[in-house]
């Protein structure tokens, strides 16, 4: 201990104390991957994604779909979508999106704001979960048997061709 003798050793004994560090925030999403592996879409309007999150997601949180990063800003014609609200309950929300300007055949990043562009305690972050633009709106037959040889025929939106290939 230091004893205060005189005005000067008592005014440095009383220096502005720093304020704690802030506790640290929960992590900014948990989002299940087991119950939301990775999305398919189509090129078209109206596309839905379902999101398994448990926290913290609501739906005051915004999602968009981003090409390379969740960094800039969303809608930037084939690097992304607009940004959509979730909508649903704990823990299984939907978000809709404009994808026609989104070339098939790409993956993209699902970008999330937990909290929403009006929140402040998060911004958006790339979730992990990818969505994937596929150009096949059809599949006949939906199963096949075991056998060494099996026909499938694709109805494609655009995007395929006689280079396509599947497996």
């Amino acid at each position: 201990q230091v004893a205060c003798t005189s005005l000067a050793s008592c005014a440095s004994l009383s220096a502005a104390v720093p304020a704690p560090p802030p506790p640290p925030l929960p992590p900014v999403l948990f989002l299940d991957r087991h119950l939301a592996p990775s999305k398919s879409i189509l090129a078209r309007q109206y596309q839905q994604v379902k999101v398994a999150c448990p926290f913290p997601c609501s739906t005051a949180t915004e999602a968009y779909i981003a090409l390379t990063d969740c960094a800039g800003p969303p809608g930037l014609s084939s690097n992304g979508t607009d940004v959509s609200s979730l909508t649903g309950v704990t823990p299984n929300f939907f978000v809709e999106f404009d994808a026609r300007d989104l070339m098939a055949g790409q993956h993209y990043l699902l970008c999330v704001d937990a909290d929403g562009v009006a929140g402040s305690q998060y911004n958006f972050v790339d979730s992990g979960l990818k969505v994937y633009v596929s150009a096949v709106v059809a599949l006949e037959p939906t199963q096949l048997n075991s056998s060494s040889s099996s026909s499938l025929s694709l109805t494609c939106d655009g995007g395929c061709g006689t280079v396509s290939a599947g497996y």
